[in-house]
């Protein structure tokens, strides 16, 4: 299982990783890019710490 949880991390940071250059290309110089950006970048740490989370219980468990 963990080798699973620790796939799944690295997958979940190549994806938030593409969406955020995506949206940083789409949006260009807007004023707002900054502050959207920011908020992707929160989201993806976010998202890995959670599975690091869920990596670190899965080995108190055994």
């Amino acid at each position: 299982m963990r080798t699973r949880l620790g796939v799944a991390v690295i997958v979940v940071a190549l994806v938030w990783a593409v969406v955020i250059l995506a949206v940083s290309n789409v949006i260009g110089d807007v004023p707002q890019s900054s502050r959207v950006l920011s908020i992707l970048g929160g989201g993806a740490a976010a998202c890995i710490i959670l599975l690091g989370g869920m990596i670190a219980q899965e080995r108190r468990a055994k």
